[in-house]
């Protein structure tokens, strides 16, 4: 049985240009995007919001969080 990855895992591998971990995370985001799509209320909505959830993870910057743990 495959180990559950943590979602920063997700991000990682699909800002490491890993195709292979798109769909796993599209999946585990499908509620959410579903629920969001029928409140958008318009054709595409559900594309638009995986392509959203999709750029937003190839913007997401983990220096950051590296530096704020390194001060703790």
């Amino acid at each position: 049985m495959k180990e559950k990855q943590k979602l920063s895992e997700w991000v990682r591998r699909i800002q490491q240009g890993d195709r292979e971990a798109v769909e796993p995370l599209i999946e585990r985001f499908k509620p959410k995007i579903n629920h969001l799509s029928h409140l958008l209320g318009y054709d595409g909505a559900e594309t638009d919001l995986i392509l959203w959830l999709l750029t937003a993870i190839k913007r997401y910057d983990f220096s950051d969080k590296r530096e704020e743990k390194d001060k703790e």
